[in-house]
C-alpha cells in the first residue's frame, strides 16, 4: 500500500528528511546538473518562506517511492520536479501526486517543464490533466538539449 504525505514548512530538525527527499529525486541529476544546488539553495529556502511544498509517497516499509516538488505562490504555481522510482511506475503514483499538488495549489492550472529525455514518458500524464505545450527552449539546463514547457 502506498501512503501520501505533504510538507509545507521548513525546520532545521528535518534536515535528514530533506536529505531523503533529495536522494529520491537525485536520479534527475543527469537531466538537471545543478539540481543539488537548486534544491538546497532555492527550494528549501522557498519552503521556509512558505512558497514551496514537498509531496511524497512511501511504500509500506517507509521507503520514498515518489516525490513532487511544488512552487506555490501568488505569482506562479509550478511543478518543479516529479519523480517516481522505476519499480513503482505505472501504479498511478504520479497521478495521485499531481492531484494532490492541484488541491494544495487550489488550481488545475499548474506549470511544468520536462527534459527531452523524459518527455515521451510523462507526456501522456500531462495530456490526461490538460496541460498544453507553451514553449520549447534549447540549452536552458544542458547545452543542446530541449526543455518543453507546459501550462
Amino acid at each position: 500500500m502506498i501512503h501520501y504525505y505533504s510538507c509545507d514548512y521548513y525546520s532545521a530538525e528535518l534536515s535528514f528528511f530533506y536529505d531523503r527527499i533529495f536522494a529520491a529525486i537525485n536520479a534527475g541529476k543527469k537531466y538537471y546538473p545543478a539540481q543539488k544546488s537548486w534544491f538546497y539553495k532555492v527550494f528549501l529556502p522557498g519552503l521556509a518562506a512558505k512558497k514551496r511544498v514537498i509531496l511524497w509517497a512511501e511504500d509500506e516499509n517507509g521507503i520514498i517511492v515518489g516525490v513532487l516538488l511544488l512552487k506555490k505562490s501568488p505569482a506562479e504555481n509550478k511543478i518543479c520536479c516529479i519523480y517516481v522510482s522505476p519499480p513503482y511506475r505505472r501504479r498511478k503514483i504520479a497521478t495521485a501526486l499531481f492531484i494532490n499538488a492541484m488541491a494544495i495549489a487550489c488550481t488545475k492550472h499548474l506549470k511544468i517543464s520536462l527534459s527531452e529525455e523524459v518527455m515521451p514518458e510523462l507526456c501522456p500524464l500531462l495530456k490526461k490533466f490538460g496541460f498544453i505545450l507553451s514553449d520549447v527552449k534549447i540549452g536552458i539546463y544542458r547545452e543542446g538539449k530541449k526543455e518543453f514547457f507546459f501550462n
